[in-house]
């Protein structure tokens, strides 16, 4: 593996979880961040919470407009702070 394909540290994949999972990575950053989470048992936990979150608030009224506002800003902020 060279540089531009060995896996991320967990810091990181962890930062990159956000747009890993809204599909918003570019193939060779989300094969990193991908090979990162097969290998490392320690940000598993991190993966998951975020995906059951994303989860959770795709299941909601997607056609309410204050919830798509709301959703946008919750989104930020989360993305702000990892």
């Amino acid at each position: 593996m060279n540089d531009t394909t060995a896996a991320y540290d967990c810091g990181h994949a962890v930062h990159l979880l956000w747009e890993y999972l809204d599909g918003r990575l570019p193939d060779d950053a989300r094969g990193r961040v991908a090979r990162h989470l097969e290998e490392c048992v320690d940000c598993d936990g991190h993966f998951k919470f975020e995906r059951s979150f994303l989860d959770a608030i795709r299941t909601l009224r997607r056609d309410d407009a204050a919830f798509a506002s709301l959703r946008g800003r919750v989104l930020g902020a989360l993305r702000g702070e990892s």
